[in-house]
């Protein structure tokens, strides 16, 4: 019987071993900004007044929010949102009309129009767009031998 019990709990740890994936690496807030070539100005607890006009995906975890041509949020969530990849329609979802970090959360909108599950908002982060360096095609050891002629 003993030997018996040893065997079912070996395969059961072989068996829960070989179900499992190793959980993927959360990018940092900077990481995620970056991603889609911004960096944080500030993070904020709530943002007022905010349209939605578009949205980015950046990964599970992560989202860039279009609130207006100039004002862009990264929002973090706090666990991953695994359909958000594949879809093109989100909701917020909040309940006080003021969307918050910790209590707010967005809701993805399918084709075939069932809700998903919300995935809740840790995190809000006001955005700028970085600007490109210029590339003027030239090491700076050129350039400094250019400019000293």
């Amino acid at each position: 019987m003993k030997y018996l019990c040893n065997i079912t709990l070996l395969a059961l740890l072989l068996l829960s071993a070989c179900s499992t994936t190793p959980p993927l690496l959360a990018l940092s807030p900077e990481q995620a900004a970056a991603k889609r070539g911004y960096a944080i100005v500030k993070a904020v607890k709530q943002v007022q007044d905010y349209r939605l006009s578009g949205w980015s995906y950046i990964d599970q975890q992560n989202l860039v929010m279009y609130s207006s041509p100039k004002r862009h949020y990264l929002l973090t969530l706090k666990q991953r949102c695994h359909d958000l990849r594949s879809i093109d329609n989100i909701a917020l979802d909040t309940r006080t009309g003021v969307l918050m970090a910790g209590l707010d959360a967005i809701k993805i909108l399918p084709r075939h129009g069932m809700v998903l599950q919300p995935c809740y908002i840790e995190g809000i982060y006001l955005l700028e767009k970085i600007k490109p360096q210029p590339d003027s095609g030239t090491s700076s050891d050129e350039a400094n031998t250019l400019a000293a002629r």
